[in-house]
């Protein structure tokens, strides 16, 4: 009996295998035509759901749902936390891990930490320098199946990531999150020292170096040192038209 039901399940195994949609253009395969018709186009580009009221245009039907919702102008999902307000679930679910503070996966190597136990697994590869993915292309190799993915599309031009309020389009959700912060003002990244707030962590950190007066830049032909890498640049020519003089 219990042979029995190992053949039937090796049976059921082999049809679910077999009823496998592949994709033309990559290794990804689906079950359901609808997601596979989906998939590809993000490849293919095509977009076909126009908007009535602009030119924008997607690749499915949820994302113009979503865009419409702009031009109403409702927001429908809030935070229970701060009066922010959202067009979509989505970007809601995103906001409310800038409240969480609490990082449970913690490396046992340095002092980082995580929200996820995924973040966490990929971090460690900075330490042990594991690259696992390889693009086909070019030969560039990568930490994360996700960073490999993000590269691929930079060779064939898919940006598959959609803003809600314009047709702008990104290679990766990052890009998209930054950017969507220009649409609703949102500056998150504030200076503990002055008023100045930002959109991204980076610009922060550009910012700062004015307070701690940190010279991180300094000339490979004397003992100058400066704030930034385009004053130093711009410090460099000096020594080229000495050089050149000479």
């Amino acid at each position: 009996m219990e042979a029995l039901t190992d053949t039937k399940d090796l049976k059921t195994k082999n049809a679910n295998k077999s009823t496998e949609l592949k994709c033309l253009y990559c290794l990804a395969s689906f079950k359901i035509p609808q997601r596979l018709k989906r998939h590809i186009r993000t490849h293919t580009g095509e977009k076909p759901y126009r908007c009535d009221l602009c030119s924008a245009s997607f690749s499915q039907y949820a994302h113009i749902y979503r865009h419409t919702i702009v031009h109403s102008g409702e927001k429908p999902y809030v935070c229970e936390k701060c009066p922010a307000s959202f067009a979509c679930a989505s970007n809601l679910k995103v906001h409310i891990k800038t409240h969480s503070t609490e990082k449970p996966y913690k490396c046992g190597i340095c002092s980082a930490s995580f929200l996820r136990r995924h973040c966490l697994k990929e971090h460690a590869k900075i330490h042990t320098g594991e690259r696992p993915y390889q693009c086909d292309t070019c030969l560039a190799t990568f930490m994360s199946a996700y960073s490999l993915k993000y590269h691929i599309r930079t060779h064939i031009g898919i940006k598959p990531y959609i803003c809600d309020f314009c047709s702008a389009s990104f290679y990766g959700a990052s890009n998209l999150r930054s950017h969507s912060k220009i649409h609703k003002g949102e500056k998150p990244y504030k200076c503990a020292i002055c008023p100045a707030a930002y959109i991204e962590s980076q610009a922060l950190k550009k910012h700062s170096i004015i307070h701690t007066r940190e010279m991180a830049y300094k000339c490979g032909f004397c003992s100058a040192s400066f704030s930034g890498a385009r004053y130093l640049n711009r410090h460099a020519v000096i020594h080229s038209v000495v050089l050149n003089s000479e």
